[in-house]
């Protein structure tokens, strides 16, 4: 049976970067910036969810792992930016039962990176071996929303 595996928001998160350059005068002003991203992104995602569910294949979706920019402002920016995408995933996927898998715990490791923002061969073996857990056994029939993060054996 064919199955579908999505991993989409990174490419978004990448362009959503020029407003960690927004000016703001207080912590209110920034949360409303990240909300109005959030719900564009929502919007998006949604879409997209509901083109995969027409398809009448079994889908698992995947949150968005952390860059890994040097200790930076950058960095803590960045992960708490994608923390509000990847609510938006999984809160997404639960609605309709979507198994996800959560590469944000998975990449943990500075050796699962080849650069700042793209998985190395560890990385990619993680992501390999997840899809394939999930794949082999998701009860997908149930229609039953499960995180799954299985650390490589």
């Amino acid at each position: 049976m064919n199955k579908a595996i999505s991993s989409l928001g990174g490419n978004n998160a990448l362009s959503y970067m020029h407003h960690l350059n927004e000016r703001v005068t207080t912590v209110g002003q920034a949360l409303l910036v990240l909300n109005k991203i959030k719900k564009q992104f929502e919007k998006d995602y949604r879409h997209m969810l509901g083109e995969l569910k027409a398809l009448k294949v079994p889908v698992t979706t995947c949150t968005i792992y952390n860059p890994r920019f040097p200790e930076s402002e950058e960095q803590i920016s960045c992960e708490t930016g994608l923390s509000a995408l990847n609510d938006v995933i999984v809160t997404e996927s639960s609605k309709l039962g979507i198994p996800v898998i959560d590469l944000k715990s998975l990449f943990n490791d500075r050796n699962d990176y080849a650069n700042a923002i793209e998985p190395d061969v560890q990385g990619g073996a993680k992501i390999v071996e997840n899809i394939v857990y999930v794949v082999n056994h998701h009860r997908f029939d149930e229609n039953i929303c499960s995180i799954y993060a299985k650390t490589i054996s």
